[in-house]
């Protein structure tokens, strides 16, 4: 997979001009505060609904709503705001070296539709928040973010992520027609009911 993201990272930075400069990331890990924010959310979207339809959610969403309201606290909210800032830093640090990150969407290839939790990279165990590791930091912060199409492995497709300073969206919409317009992807999924 990385093979597939260096290549396709070389030929767009070619195509449009850049320079490849490998910086080290080191975001924090968002996977808890990540979901707090999104079960929010959730319990909003669900207004009068939660607790009864929990049947109807994957056991992961269910279980975490069920914690989140019992357990839900100021001290939490404490801890999701300095992870929070802490990302923010993070990432704005990274940008003060480049001006854009291409990177995997994912940290591993595509997983079957049935499995609900990607648990295992390359034959290591990894936490539920591992499936988001490369993209929660920016849904966070907000820098803005594209992940494209950009080849298959094994069957499977594989995305390569382009995020750019905030603001920059503009930059990281035009990247991604770029790289579109340079190695075209099909508009639907392989075996997909047309």
């Amino acid at each position: 997979m990385t093979e597939l993201v260096d290549e396709a990272g070389r030929l767009l930075a070619d195509e449009v001009g850049l320079e490849i400069v490998h910086v080290d990331l080191a975001f924090p890990s968002m996977g808890f505060e990540w979901a707090l924010g999104n079960l929010s959310g959730l319990y909003a979207d669900l207004e009068g609904l939660w607790p009864e339809c929990k049947d109807q959610l994957t056991p992961e969403i269910a279980f975490g709503m069920s914690i989140a309201e019992r357990k839900y606290s100021l001290a939490m909210m404490a801890r999701s705001e300095t992870a929070r800032t802490a990302a923010n830093e993070a990432v704005a640090k990274a940008f003060d070296q480049v001006d854009f990150i291409f990177s995997a969407t994912n940290p591993d290839v595509a997983f079957p539709a049935e499995t609900t939790l990607h648990l295992e990279v390359a034959g290591q165990a990894v936490g539920p928040e591992n499936n988001g590791a490369l993209t929660i930091p920016y849904n966070i912060v907000g820098n803005p973010s594209l992940s494209v199409p950009i080849g298959q492995l094994d069957g499977l497709p594989v995305g390569m992520q382009i995020a750019s300073r905030h603001h920059d969206d503009a930059l990281v919409l035009d990247l991604g027609l770029a790289l579109e317009r340079s190695r075209p992807w099909p508009l639907v999924a392989n075996a997909a009911p047309c």
